[in-house]
């Protein structure tokens, strides 16, 4: 899998043009996209400079639990940690509450902050969710549950930005629904919503 980093890239699905790859797209196998075809022929138009993101396997293979269970602890996951990387390639780590919608995590924020100005220079993320977990001191070792998912930042707006509003009063407010939705009417302007489209995801447990 690579990222476009300057240049220009075209995709072809036989023979046939279907999308212009600019700067800072995704090239490669996504499983998550399998209404598409699996494989297609990239075409470059121009000079172009791509950077390879190596998608390691898990060590401990034993310890891997089916996509089905990683994204059933995504759903109820309290919160999560997102990784971005600043302006001068160091990385910045932040925990913050979400929600898990049509394959894709939705979290919001204040309207600024250093996140953002992040994901305004690299859109490509990491993001950690961790479920139960149990310290084991006599066998020196934990029990736990995590799913780890790689993805690209986008800024999402009017109907998208109050689905995803509504989806984390649903997960974190259950009971204080009509509460919940006046509050969103009355502050959704003075708060930015944001969805990670996962390209990668993983799971992992010791049970």
């Amino acid at each position: 899998m690579f990222v476009v980093l300057e240049g220009q890239a075209e995709v072809r699905v036989n023979g046939k043009p279907v999308a212009t790859l600019p700067e800072q797209s995704l090239v490669g196998e996504v499983e998550f996209l399998d209404t598409l075809p699996a494989s297609v022929e990239v075409v470059v138009l121009k000079e172009t400079r791509l950077i390879e993101l190596e998608m390691k396997e898990l060590r401990r293979k034993d310890r891997a639990i089916p996509k089905e269970e990683a994204i059933a602890l995504l759903n109820k996951a309290e919160y999560g940690v997102l990784s971005t990387v600043t302006e001068d390639g160091k990385p910045y780590g932040v925990p913050l509450n979400f929600c898990f919608i049509d394959q894709c995590i939705y979290f919001h924020c204040a309207v600024e902050g250093r996140k953002i100005e992040n994901i305004k220079k690299n859109k490509f993320v990491s993001f950690c969710a961790v479920g139960n977990t149990e310290v084991l001191p006599d066998k020196f070792a934990t029990r736990y549950e995590s799913v780890i998912v790689s993805g690209e930042v986008e800024e999402v707006f009017d109907i998208n930005k109050q689905i995803a509003l509504e989806g984390l009063l649903h997960k974190y407010s259950p009971e204080f629904i009509d509460k919940g939705l006046e509050y969103i009417e009355a502050f959704i302007k003075k708060a930015r919503v944001f969805k990670i489209n996962i390209n990668q995801l993983s799971g992992k447990a010791r049970r």
